[in-house]
């Protein structure tokens, strides 16, 4: 049984509905995320959306609103996996507004990542894009460096859709040392690639054939 403290840490509820908190959290609200994410893993998730919008109101209705919104961000992984993305920005906006300043970095950096791809697949939407990409990435630098270059990669492709290659170009430049320092041909070969076309749109030939040849042969 988790302790009063505990829960009050992880969830900021007043300390007298712990004993709410901690029934919704047991056999209730845990357990069908708990479902959900295992339905997901074995790809029988017809059940996961409505198990996971139970859950929802079972976290709000006690307070939790961090599990709430961890809840709201699978949700929204759903609805991508799904080709709607009107639909996961509904989740994923319900997410952040509903978690505020209770979520970690981790899911602050998901939401905005998530976001990016939102835009990125609406198209038209690139400037909101690059700007939740670009906050994506610096809350993952952090903890995670090869979210956040990947997260610059998003920025990018947002740049240099919206007419911006040389943005596009610059910001993953900056990158390009870190993404050396992973060591990861399948993490290096990818930036190298999309760094030459955008030089490539730039008229620097040399320096865009030089990157696609040592992305080539790593």
């Amino acid at each position: 049984m988790r302790s009063e403290v505990a829960l009050r840490s992880v969830l900021f509820v007043p300390g007298d509905r712990i004993d709410a908190v901690e029934a919704a959290m047991g056999s209730g609200a845990d357990a069908l995320v708990n479902r959900a994410q295992v339905g997901l893993v074995a790809g029988a998730d017809g059940a996961a959306p409505g198990q996971l919008d139970r859950a929802v109101e079972a976290y709000l209705g006690v307070g939790a609103l961090a599990p709430a919104a961890s809840a709201m961000l699978i949700r929204a992984q759903i609805a991508l996996g799904a080709d709607d993305p009107a639909e996961a920005e509904a989740h994923l906006l319900r997410a952040r507004r509903t978690g505020g300043d209770l979520l970690d970095e981790r899911s602050r950096a998901q939401i905005a990542a998530l976001l990016a791809d939102v835009h990125l697949r609406r198209g038209g939407e690139d400037g909101a894009a690059a700007a939740e990409a670009l906050t994506a990435a610096h809350l993952f630098d952090g903890f995670d460096p090869g979210a956040a270059i990947r997260a610059r990669r998003r920025a990018a492709v947002a740049f240099a859709r919206d007419g911006r290659p040389a943005e596009a170009a610059a910001l993953l430049e900056s990158v390009l040392p870190d993404v050396d320092e992973l060591d990861d041909p399948e993490e290096i070969a990818p930036v190298r690639h999309q760094y030459g076309r955008y030089l490539l749109a730039l008229g620097e030939h040399r320096e865009a054939a030089r990157l696609f040849i040592s992305a080539a042969t790593l």
